[in-house]
């Protein structure tokens, strides 16, 4: 009798025990210094050197024409816009950084391209263009910037692998479209793998993610988030996607870490901010993280200075 109960337990353990041993995904959090202003709407990436950049933004009074760059632990403003912008999508290609759009009662179809201590404008968009998110992909074995969602008119719905030319000229691909145009969507990529989460459309917030990688003619949908959520995060490392605070409808802030991994019924919750955030500039580097300024509160003037290092696990 003995024997078969323990067979009887023993059993439905070991059904378990692939999902049992499967890292279990978290994020460790952590102030890392402060932005030179509080900004809201920032763009941000990395430097060639791995230097945090930030782009433009809003203070909660007004847009900046600054670009401040963090080297050694000091931040200092390397290039200046030609007009004061917040909500432009930036990155670099060759090399050289690129910002896209963005503006301030208006969105602006400008190209720029820093050349020096200043950005000149290099061509126009098709069309008046902000709230979109760049990330950095490599396609076929050519690096360049992908580009998800945006605000030009209809809410984007294409996605575009973007890569520079000579001249400092860039060519566009549409790489797949959404389902829905969005804009604040919060994009990760891992390897060849791209995932958007939440955003806004033209009937308000959504709750969709989606997952897309080469040779797929339209993206994978992914369980829905727990919450419609616009301007969060997203990272992504060893398989994990993880959405990071976000506004949410009745203007509530988020401070939840929400995490997805293949194979799980839905999103769980590894974490907690310290306090609630929103419309943040954000970048990756390998398993670090970053958020950079932000909101606390439904307001523009809660815009902060804060930066935060996420140790994703």
């Amino acid at each position: 009798m003995l024997r078969k109960r323990f067979l009887g337990s023993l059993f439905p353990a070991l059904l378990l025990l692939p999902f049992a041993c499967q890292a279990q995904a978290g994020v460790r959090v952590s102030a890392d210094g402060q932005l030179p202003l509080p900004m809201i709407g920032v763009a941000a990436c990395l430097s060639p050197a791995g230097d945090l950049e930030t782009v433009g933004g809003f203070t909660g009074r007004r847009s900046l024409t600054e670009i401040y760059e963090r080297s050694n632990g000091r931040w200092s403003a390397v290039a200046q816009l030609p007009r004061p912008t917040h909500d432009a999508a930036a990155g670099y290609l060759n090399g050289s950084l690129f910002i896209f759009g963005g503006g301030q009662a208006y969105s602006t179809r400008a190209l720029l391209r820093v050349q020096g201590s200043h950005a000149v404008h290099v061509a126009y968009l098709g069309h008046p263009l902000s709230d979109a998110v760049t990330r950095p992909y490599r396609l076929h074995g050519v690096d360049g910037l992908i580009m998800v969602g945006g605000h030009g008119g209809p809410d984007v719905r294409k996605v575009y692998f973007i890569r520079s030319m000579n001249g400092g000229h860039t060519r566009w691909r549409t790489l797949f479209s959404l389902p829905v145009g969005v804009r604040y969507t919060a994009v990760a990529v891992e390897g060849s793998t791209v995932f958007v989460a939440g955003g806004l459309s033209a009937r308000g917030r959504v709750d969709s993610a989606w997952s897309w990688q080469p040779g797929e003619a339209a993206p994978q949908r992914l369980p829905s988030l727990p919450r419609p959520l616009e301007k969060a995060a997203a990272f992504a490392w060893e398989g994990t996607v993880y959405v990071v605070g976000g506004l949410g409808n009745g203007g509530r802030i988020s401070a939840d870490i929400l995490a997805y991994h293949a194979g799980q019924r839905g999103w769980r919750r590894v974490g907690r901010l310290p306090g609630p955030l929103a419309d943040m500039g954000y970048v990756q580097q390998g398993r670090n993280g970053y958020l950079l300024g932000g909101m606390s509160g439904p307001s523009s003037h809660s815009a902060g200075r804060r930066v935060w290092h996420l140790r994703l696990q």
